[in-house]
């Protein structure tokens, strides 16, 4: 009996040990027969306890006491994965029970749903940082996609390891994990690889922050020192981008009539709603509102009032301005109540995300209502509009509604029709209703400068410097670039206020556009269209941004990349003149003469009445490419065309006028002169100013004395008439007589009036005036005409850099240039000026005749016979006392003798 016991007492053992190396060891179906054998032995563990043996007692015979050779046996056959014989939990079967209870057994309900609830306590901890500490909500919804992505592994772990005790892990649950990871992190990079999962703020640093501009005093230096100002701006793709439109009237077709019965708007009142929105969200940060940047496209489809606009066409224009959202609404008053319905549109959809109706006395409060709830609709973050600045809309526009609608309507006079008269006449009467009234008096200072009327603008700027508390940040620091630039002609400093509006404030697009066009100013060409770039980056659908882009860089002498980007512009706008003309300059200055007449005629077709019609635009090019390229008679048809057009005045008639005198025709270009010199035009100042200048260059050295002094006695005139004005204007006249005065061979004199229009430029640092009255062009016929020659060189070269690489403007100061250098038998460099000059005009006269008389002097006589033959082709219809064409002759004739 004994021994029986001890024999029951081993198998014990020994199961208790096989049970202990099976924990690590792989399960599989062949576990059933040891078990059910275990199951039917005499011996249970119950009976065993019965007796008083315990596997585990330190003085039983225990698990460590069997035969050593079972023991290693036991972990052999573990390491080979067969388990011996002995007790294990049974594994799932139809006969144990159904699959639900299985998986209870096995926790996976339990370990599921722990897991689901801490991957939504995650998630919902993440949209609270998100809503409280401006996280990035990308990061919240990469971790709950990432999480809910893992759930196969979570389930396929939890049931092969949620029994109760240890389990083996088999190549299954390694790799198919593993590969669950894998996917998982894929996933994740290709779909938020390219957000940004980090703050959604960033911050900006510019250098010493200005009292004006508000920021030192409203926070913006925190953090930094008192030279700079430092700010925390909101990432680009956090931002909201609205496209704001004018209202319609309330109860209108598509509005909800029963809201809004009885309700009425006139056409300022729903322009006023839509100003008063603009400025308000200007405070925010976190939004950027395109409101008036449109004007050019809503022109384009004939709606110039900017009213009734259709959802249609404001979904195409905010796809072109890159927005995301479309802002409009009705507004009306009725029994002295103000009706006031906002409508925010998603514009990829077109669907309509909010409609929120306001009502009240006054139109302002129910303003700061709507845009308080708009905030809301857009999704931006809790604490952002809690503790945001944000004024109410009387303090950043006007509390006068009689005033906003007076600016209202000068604001649109101004952006959609260029009506400056009209506009400032407006502006002025809102600050007859609010002499505060900031706003009214920058914008009534920009119309009276566009019309002329420089100290009326100075003065409406410093009343608006007084009032600038009522604007916001970024119209403070477009006022302080204004004041700047043309009240303390400090071009420099309007730069450096540019500089920090756009660092602090690196999405508004009106800084940018201003910095652009002071560099423009400036001729600094590269950094100007730096600044038009990224301004064509915020408002992608503004079309003269994208034409300033193209300009400026034939401006800056890129002109391949010049043509590359106006082609692509033109196939964007195929309806577009202007871009086809700019197009047609570039492929012109390239040298490709018939693809720039295509553009010419496509600019014609696509705009007959305005900039593409025969008095200004694709026209005018046309007939001056047919010049360049030896079609004299279809040049002059054109001209003709033109001038009877009636519009002489945008450049038909100077060219006709040139065309005369290009072919020699000395006589008839004079008598065209006379009647030019007489006709009556809006600006009659400037017209003559404009025929003296062409006069005292067109007829020097032609023996035509007595025209040359009356245009210099024409220009002294002026001088008088135009002293004591505005320094542009000065430059002007002074540069004009300069010209004369060298014609006539006043060579004193003319220093001293080119002198003083170089140091007017400099006094008031606008360098645009040296190009726009080319004061260095004529500084160099000057040193030519005195013969220093070396100086002349120089000047030429400082007018080309300023001109950059226009074809049309490229002519004149080659060929004087070439000559200039000819004379200082810089012979290699004066081949090079010539083969410029005719790579933009090949067939022209007096560049062909000097350019041959060069090569004959350098023995080349075939070349030199070719160009002077395209000399004689040009000037075929000139007079026959034209010395230029018998001198040309002559030497042809010379030439021919040699050869026979």
């Amino acid at each position: 009996m004994s021994g029986s016991s001890s024999r029951d007492e081993d198998s014990s053992d020994e199961g208790a040990s096989d049970e202990g190396f099976r924990g690590v060891g792989p399960r599989d179906e062949k576990e059933e027969e040891p078990r059910k054998d275990s199951a039917s032995s005499p011996v249970s563990e119950d009976s065993s306890q019965a007796h008083g043996f315990q596997a585990d007692s330190p003085s039983g015979s225990g698990a460590g006491d069997g035969d050593p050779g079972d023991r290693a046996s036991g972990r052999n056959a573990s390491r080979e994965g067969v388990s011996s014989p002995g007790p294990s939990r049974p594994e799932t079967s139809s006969a144990d029970g159904s699959l639900i209870s299985d998986l209870i057994r096995r926790r996976v309900p339990q370990v599921l749903a722990g897991y689901l609830g801490v991957t939504w306590t995650l998630f919902e901890l993440m949209q609270w940082l998100t809503e409280q500490y401006l996280i990035s909500p990308h990061l919240g919804r990469a971790i709950l996609f990432g999480l809910l992505m893992l759930l196969p592994a979570v389930v396929l772990v939890t049931y092969r390891h949620g029994r109760p005790g240890p389990d083996q892990w088999r190549p299954l649950e390694r790799w198919g994990t593993a590969a669950n990871v894998l996917l998982a992190l894929s996933v994740l990079g290709f779909a938020y690889g390219g957000s940004n999962l980090g703050s959604m703020m960033r911050t900006v640093r510019a250098g010493a922050p200005s009292v004006a501009s508000g920021d030192a005093a409203s926070g913006d230096t925190t953090g930094g020192t008192s030279t700079e100002a430092v700010r925390q701006v909101p990432k680009k793709e956090f931002r909201k981008r609205v496209s704001l439109f004018y209202f319609d009237e309330a109860g209108q077709a598509g509005t909800n009539r029963a809201e809004t019965e009885g309700a009425k708007a006139d056409t300022s009142l729903r322009r006023t709603v839509a100003n008063a929105i603009y400025f308000d969200l200007g405070q925010d940060d976190f939004i950027s509102t395109r409101f008036r940047s449109h004007s050019d496209d809503l022109q384009e489809r004939n709606y110039q009032s900017g009213l009734g606009v259709p959802l249609a066409l404001k979904r195409e224009i905010a796809r072109e301005e890159g927005s995301e959202h479309i802002l409009s609404g009705t507004v009306g008053q009725a029994g002295g109540q103000f009706r006031l319905t906002t409508q925010l549109y998603e514009t990829e959809t077109g669907r309509r995300l909010a409609s929120r109706s306001f009502k009240g006395p006054s139109l302002f409060p129910l303003v700061d209502r709507a845009t308080r709830q708009l905030k809301r609709d857009l999704g931006l973050p809790k604490t952002h509009r809690e503790n945001a600045a944000d004024l109410p809309v009387t303090q950043v526009f006007t509390p006068s509604l009689k005033a906003a609608r007076h600016y209202s309507k000068g604001a649109h006079l101004e952006s959609m029709h260029e009506e400056f008269e009209k506009s400032a006449r407006s502006f002025r009467k809102a600050v007859g209703a609010d002499s505060t009234f900031a706003l009214a008096l920058i914008k009534g200072g920009s119309s009276l400068w566009a019309m002329g009327k420089k100290e009326k603008a100075r003065s409406a700027f410093r009343q608006a410097e007084r009032h600038n508390y009522r604007l916001t940040k970024s119209e403070k620091y477009s006022l302080e670039a204004m004041l700047s630039r043309w009240v303390e002609n400090d071009p420099k400093s309007a730069l450096r206020t540019c500089e920090r509006w756009t660092k602090l404030h690196p999405y508004d697009l009106e800084g940018w556009k201003l910095k652009g066009e002071i560099h423009e100013s400036q001729l600094e060409y590269d950094l100007a269209l730096q600044s038009y770039r990224r301004a064509s980056k915020l408002s992608p659908g503004n079309k003269s941004l994208q034409r300033n882009v193209g300009r400026l860089l034939l401006s800056a002498g890129q002109v391949q990349e010049a043509v590359g980007y106006l082609s692509g512009l033109a196939s964007k706008y195929p309806e577009d003149g202007w871009v086809k003309m700019l197009l047609g300059l570039a492929r012109w200055r390239s040298g490709q003469m018939e693809l720039a007449e295509r553009k010419f005629q496509e600019a014609v077709q696509a705009d007959p009445q305005g900039l593409g019609g025969p008095d200004g635009g694709g026209s005018v090019f046309l007939a001056m490419l047919h010049e360049a390229t030896g079609r004299f008679e279809k040049a002059l048809d054109r001209l003709k065309e033109a001038v009877r057009s009636g519009e002489s005045n945008r450049g038909s008639g100077y060219r006709l006028w040139h065309h005369h005198r290009l072919r020699g025709e000395i006589e008839r270009s004079i008598a065209l002169y006379d009647s030019m010199r007489t006709a009556g035009t809006k600006r009659p100042k400037f017209h003559r100013y404009n025929l003296g200048v062409r006069v005292c260059e067109y007829y020097s050295g032609l023996g035509k004395e007595k025209l040359v002094q009356r245009a210099l006695s024409d220009m002294q005139s002026l001088h008088e008439a135009f002293a004591g004005t505005i320094p542009s204007y000065r430059a002007m006249t002074h540069t004009g007589l300069g010209s004369c005065l060298t014609a006539a061979d006043s060579l004193d004199k003319a220093r001293y009036h080119l002198g003083a229009a170089d140091s007017i430029a400099k006094e008031t640092r606008r360098l645009s005036m040296r190009e726009q009255y080319r004061i260095d062009y004529f500084r160099g016929r000057l040193y030519q005409a005195a013969g220093q020659l070396g100086k002349a060189v120089e000047s030429y070269r400082k007018h080309l850099r300023g001109i950059g690489s226009l074809a049309i403007r490229g002519r004149p100061p080659r060929l004087q240039l070439a000559l200039s250098q000819q004379n200082l038998e810089e012979e290699e460099k004066a081949r090079k000026a010539y083969q410029a000059a005719l790579r933009i005009r090949p067939a022209h006269p007096r560049l062909n005749y000097h350019y041959g008389r060069f090569l004959a002097g350098q023995g080349k006589a075939e070349e030199a016979r070719e160009h002077l033959s395209r000399a004689l082709n040009g000037w075929a219809p000139a007079d026959t006392s034209f010395v230029p064409k018998q001198r040309a002759q002559v030497l042809i004739d010379s030439l021919d003798a040699k050869r026979s």
